[in-house]
Formats: C-alpha cells, structure tokens, sequence
C-alpha cells in the first residue's frame, strides 16, 4: 500500500444526509478519487461504507493542502457537491483548485456523475460549499491564488439549469477577508466565517450572511456584517475559516409556513395586524399546530394569528414520505407615534438660499416619551419615499428650495414595518447685511442753526444702508439703543432731532419682510454741522448803459466778503430763488447779473466746503438814476410889481423830477449846468428867477452811490392882462327890458385869449 495513504486515510471533507427511509442516515468521506458512505442506524454504524470511485483524482503527493475544502450533501439528499482546494503533486506544495458536483443516492449511497464546476485552470483556491434549503443553488467560497490566502468570492451555481457550469455568478467579491465556510442554518441563510490572513483589525467579529440563497445574482443579497458573534466586544467570540456542519437533510423537512418571501423562519407583525401561518394542503394529512408548546385546537393546513409566540406545525403525510415540520417565531411590535415637530427656520448667513439642517436634533420632538433605543427616525423629501422608507436623507442636509415640507417616518427598530409618518416645514430665510456705512453728516439749519441740534431725514440713508439689496424686501429701522435694535423696538421717527448736540451714536437694523427675526445691526455717529455765519447785503449801481431803463450788470460777487465776514472755506453761489438755492438748481453768474426789475432781491448760498452745509441770505440790488425828468414851474406876475420877475418854490419842482424814479434821492438847484455839474452855488429853494418872464435853471438829483442827473427847470412868469380896471355904464329905467352888454375890458388883445370869472358866477368874455 502507498505510505501516504495509510499515513492520511482521509481528507477533512465529511458530510452527512438522512437516508431514503427517514429514520436512518448517510455519513460520507472522501479521499483521492473515492467516496465512502457510512450507514447510521438504530443499530450503530454501519462498518462496511458504500464506496464510490469517481474523479477527479487529488493527488496524495500534495496532501496535506490537497485535502483542504467542504463537502457538503444538498438537503434532499440528491447531489454532493465538493471544494478542492488544490491538486498539488508535492507535499506541502500549492496548485489551482476545483469545484465538483456529483449526484446522490439517498438510498444505496452511491456517488456518481461528477460535474466540474470551477476548474484547477484558474488558478485559485476553493474552500467553502454549501447547498440552499430548496437544493436550487450551489454556493462555493474561492480564495484567490493557488495558496489562498489573498481576496476572495462568492459564487453560485443554478442546480435547475440544463448547464449547471454555465450558470456560475459571482455574488460578492472581498479585497481584505479570504475563503472561509459555508454553512446552511435553520433559518435557511447561509453562513459564512470570515477569515483576514492579513489580520485585518475586527475580522472575525461577524458572519457573513446570504439572506436569500434561492435568488439568482445579487439578490441573494449578501451582508459581510449579517451575524454578530462577538456579542460581548471583547473579541473572545469569532469565526475564524471553518464552521462545523449540520445534517442539511434535517432542514429539507422543515417547510416554510410564512412564506413572504422575507424569512422562513421568522414574522414580524404590527399591533392589530392578523396572518395566516399556511403550509400545502396534502390529501389525507394530520395537521397539529402549537403555540409555545401548547397544541392547538385547529387541524388545517392553515392557521390565523395575531399573537406572539413560538409556532411550530407537524405534518404526517400519512402516505410513506417523512414527517415534515415547520415553524416560526412570531413578535408582534407596537406602532410608533411619530408626533409632528416644530417648523425649522433659517436665516441664511451668506444668502445663497442653501443652509444646513441637522434633523437629528428633531428626533427628541418627533419621538416624544418613546424609547429611541426602539424607535428610529428618518426623513425624506416626499410622502411616497417615507412610507416606503426609500432615500432617507443624510445629516447634514442641505434644501434645494427656500420652502420644503420634509417628511418624518418613526418606525420599529425591530420591525420597520411598524411606522408612522408625519411632516413639517423648512424655510430658508435671506439675512440683509447692513452696508459699512462712515459717520454721517447733517446740518444745522433750523432755528439756532449753532447749537448743534437739528432734525434729520433718516430715510435719506436708506440706499447707503442696504446697497444693491432689494429695498422691497427689507424693512429699515432706526434706534437709539443696540438692545432697541436686535429686539426690533422703539423705531426712531424718521423725521429725528437728535438728543445730544454735535454727536450721537445711532443704530441701523434691516430685517427681512418675510421673516423680520432674519436681521443686521449696525451703529454709525449722528454728526450735526453748524450752518455758516452769513450776513444779508446790498448793492446800488449807476443805470449807467445810456437806456436809463433801471437795468444794469451787477458783479455780485464784490459783496462776497460782506455775506461771509471773511471766513475761510466758504463758497458762496447766488440763485433768483430760495427754491433754486434749497435745490441746488438754476444758479446764476454772480459775476456779471443783469436784473429783469428794478429793485431786485436774489438769494446768495453759503456753503461750508469742509461739511458741506449752507446758510442762505438775500442781496438786494437796486440801480441808481443816472438821469432825472424836466420841470415845469409857472407863476403869475402878480408880486405887485409887472417886471416878469416873482418868487418860485423850487421844492414843487421835485415831483416831477422824481416821477417814476427810486427813493432816497437828494435835489439842488442850480442856475447854470456847469455849475450844476460841479455842485456849485445851489440855488435857495426859495427862489426868483433872474431872466423876466422865462429863465431855465438846472436840477441835480443824485443818491448815496454817487449816481446823479442833471435835469431843465424851466420857470415861466406870466404877464397880467392888460385891462380896463374901471367902467362906468349907464342905464336908463325908461329903457327897461332893453339889454346892454358888458365886456371884459381887454386892451389891445384878443379877447379869447383869457379866461373870465364875474361876479354873477359867468366865464364868458361878456355878459348882457
């Protein structure tokens, strides 16, 4: 015999099956190429194994690596299925690795028909194998590298395919853990140890799990942390390459009576929910159902339920085929209350309509009294995702609108089925930004316009304050306090006349219209100017340009020093109007002003060109004549003596020189216009003239700015009418009514060149 053989006799691979008959089982090893199938009955073991020689051949020469691998008999006792993990022909030595099915006989224990799954070809190393509880799937652990111990996979087979081989799929794929074992559980997943030769930190804490090993591909849904070994986190507790192996069989009588397609083996309900435990209705079967031990009164093939517990049912087919058995652990969970939290709003700090929401801090409001070691929260964006529980929202979250109603879903930690659902409201607010605004200046321009107290337009700094923002959006407010301004109380009137002279410290808030707790603040200094000192002027100008129309130019600004008493930084401008100087509009030349009357007021604008303030006075200008009208004095010689000389009142003279002519004009007399010209003897006012019967003396009207007028004062003395002084005419009574007439008693003259008066009241030259 070869040395090797006796020395290994077998490989690690071993597996056990519930024979055909029910009551007996097949216990089965491999080695080489042969196959050795144990009876186990009432009466012991069987010492005479059943041997099936069928390849491949694993070379003894590379054991003890070459009887690395599973075995595993599928749970209706068909197929085996075995994992080589290498066929090296030297001790000690690595090569690539196979995968083999083989098919069953439950009830002679043959092996036969070998079907290489995975072959040596590639290179790798299989380990662990594992048939699912419906004897659908094949599943093989394959580590990479003819030594294994690099990254692994997860494959699985189809076993109802026409090509078994062709339908391999690789499930899962794991750059740190390697191959380890597969193990079918009760509750119909598969298991997987976890095994990291690089000893990755925490392998081995969990088990990998295949929750639904009957689905194809990725939805047999494998999860690398799906059992907790370690569960005192000591890491005393951990799976390490190998787990030890059922009798599968066992399981193939356990029948799924749930059938939700979620587990076999456990139903999770919700408080007031009912279901009905079922299993196939078999002609001729005994049913008996039983609730923690305690047998039921109900004898079907179904059973409605809504109470907590362990079920279990017993099937006797009662037609030669085994007992089947099924059950299922039932807990029924209490419906969470999800209690409706508090709106959230935000005032946007930078004003990108974004913000940053931790729900997390909702969870206490949510869940009220209730435990949240039981109950979790999540939120989402619609109805339809919270019912579902489909994309929960990570924390921090971020809106993409500025108003978004969020759902809340609290549901059972232990059964997510039991929720609750509810929502509230997000809004993102815009927080208005008070602009850097410098100190601002106002003037004293009312009253006592050196006192340093004035009252301000404060809604004139309004666009200084918010910028480029929108002003319909924001409200502007003022306070006198910065406690005033963060609350939002006692608004200054917008019309202000400040507390404290010169200097005052104010505060600016802007708030949003929509949300007013979304606000700046900002304090700036109230400064008040005094206006500058100005004086009224006047100014008298000859009519000096021939028209002696009372228009002339005026260089106004001659008085510039007068209005301003010579202080310095003063700039002076002049305007027809108080309106035109308030408003800063339609300034006229002060250096060359023609005047439309005579007199005329135009108003001169002081500014302070340091602070910009100004004070507003009048200057009158006025144009003196430069020339005056002719006069007209007439008398009779009536002085006693008919020489053509009498005595005038030359002050009568003065109206109508003067007519239409300003005030404040001084008049002399004078008898020649050279003297009048150099103000020599003026005349008396009291005055006779020198030249019988008509002599022309000369006026001089002048005014205090020097401007004068020489003007003719004719002065004409009227002859006495030569007449018959005395007249004697006779009437005789015999005559009566005779008339006679009466003349005026003209003498050598023309009678209608003088006016009558008789003493009868008549004015004709003669009366009868």
């Amino acid at each position: 015999a070869n040395p090797l053989e006796v020395d290994y006799r077998c490989s690690e691979k071993i597996t056990a099956v519930r024979a055909d008959d029910c009551s007996s089982f097949w216990v089965i090893t491999h080695f080489i190429d042969k196959f050795y199938a144990f009876k186990v009955d009432t009466n012991g073991v069987s010492t005479t194994p059943v041997v099936s020689t069928v390849g491949p051949v694993v070379p003894v020469s590379g054991y003890r690596r070459n009887a690395l691998g599973y075995m595993k008999a599928s749970p209706d006792g068909s197929k085996l299925a075995v994992a080589h993990f290498g066929f090296a022909t030297v001790a000690g030595g690595d090569a690539g690795g196979g995968i083999y099915l083989f098919d069953f006989d439950n009830d002679t224990g043959v092996v036969s028909n070998s079907i290489e799954l995975y072959g040596p070809q590639n290179n790798n190393s299989p380990y662990g194998i594992e048939f699912s509880a419906e004897n659908k799937k094949v599943y093989a652990t394959v580590g990479f590298g003819i030594n294994g111990n690099g990254a692994s996979q997860i494959l699985q087979w189809d076993l109802e395919a026409t090509n078994i081989p062709g339908t391999m799929l690789t499930i899962h794929s794991s750059n740190t853990l390697s191959a380890g074992a597969l193990q079918l559980g009760i509750d119909r997943r598969i298991y997987r140890a976890q095994v990291s030769f690089g000893n990755l930190p925490g392998s081995g804490r969990y088990l990998g799990t295949i929750n639904n090993p009957e689905l194809a591909g990725f939805a047999a849904e494998y999860d690398e942390q799906g059992q907790l070994v370690d569960i005192g986190g000591n890491f005393q507790n951990l799976s390490r390459i190998g787990l030890p192996p059922f009798i599968q069989s066992l399981f193939n009588s356990q029948i799924d009576i749930i059938q939700n397609g979620i587990s076999t083996t456990e139903l999770r309900l919700c408080e007031g929910d009912t279901y009905t435990l079922r299993a196939d209705d078999l002609p001729g079967a005994t049913y008996i159902w039983s609730l923690d031990g305690t047998v039921l009164p109900d004898d079907t093939f179904e059973l409605e339920i809504d109470t907590p517990g362990f079920y279990e049912l017993f099937i006797e087919p009662n037609n030669g085929e085994c007992p089947i058995e099924g059950n299922a652990v039932v807990g029924v969970f209490e419906i969470p209350e999800a209690n409706t939290p508090s709106n959230e709003v935000i005032c946007d700090d930078n004003n990108d309509g974004v913000a940053s929401f931790n729900f997390l801090t909702k969870n206490a409001e949510v869940l009220g009294n209730q435990d949240s070691t039981v109950i979790q929260v999540s939120y989402h964006l619609s109805l339809s995702d919270a019912e579902n529980n489909l994309n929960p929202l990570s924390v921090p979250y971020a809106n993409t609108n500025q108003f978004e109603q969020i759902f809340v879903r609290a549901e059972h930690i232990e059964n997510p089925n039991c929720y609750d659902v509810t929502s509230f409201n997000i809004s993102v607010f815009n927080t208005p930004i008070v602009n850097l605004i410098s100190d601002v200046e106002f003037c004293d321009d009312e009253d006592d316009t050196s006192d340093g107290i004035a009252t301000v337009d404060l809604s004139s700094l309004n666009n200084d304050v918010i910028g480029s923002q929108d002003a319909s959006e924001i409200n502007i407010s003022f306070h006198d306090s910065l406690t005033d301004a963060e609350q939002g109380i006692n608004d200054l009137p917008l019309n202000y006349r400040n507390s404290t002279p010169f200097n005052e410290t104010l505060f600016v808030r802007v708030e949003n219209k929509a949300n007013v707790d979304c606000f700046d603040t900002s304090d700036f200094s109230l400064i008040v100017n005094d206006a500058p000192t100005a004086l009224d002027a006047t100014i008298l100008q000859c009519d000096e340009d021939d028209l002696q129309d009372g228009l002339t130019t005026f260089n106004i600004s001659q008085v510039e020093n007068d209005i301003t008493s010579g202080e310095a930084n003063r700039m002076v401008t002049y305007f027809l109007n108080i309106a035109d100087a308030e408003d800063d509009e339609n300034s006229i030349d002060g250096n060359a002003f023609e005047n439309t009357t005579n007199p005329q007021s135009v108003i001169a604008k002081v500014t302070n060109t340091i602070t910009n303030c100004s004070s507003y006075r009048t200057v009158d200008l006025e144009v003196s004549t430069t020339t005056s009208n002719t006069a007209f004095l007439e008398s009779c010689d009536d002085d006693g003596t008919e020489d053509g000389f009498t005595l005038f009142d030359l002050n009568e003279a003065s109206t109508q020189i003067l007519d239409g002519l300003t005030t404040d004009l001084d008049i002399q007399f004078f008898e020649t216009y050279d003297e009048a010209l150099l103000e020599n003897n003026p005349l008396s006012l009291n005055y006779t003239n020198a030249v019988a019967y008509n002599h022309t003396i000369f006026a001089r009207v002048e005014n205090n700015n020097a401007c004068y007028g020489i003007s003719e004062v004719e002065l004409v003395v009227y002859q006495l009418p030569n007449i018959q002084t005395t007249a004697e005419t006779i009437y005789c009574l015999n005559s009566f009514p005779d008339i006679i007439t009466l003349n005026g008693g003209v003498i050598n003259d023309i009678p209608n060149n003088y006016n009558y008066n008789w003493s009868t009241g008549e004015t004709t030259s003669s009366i009868d």
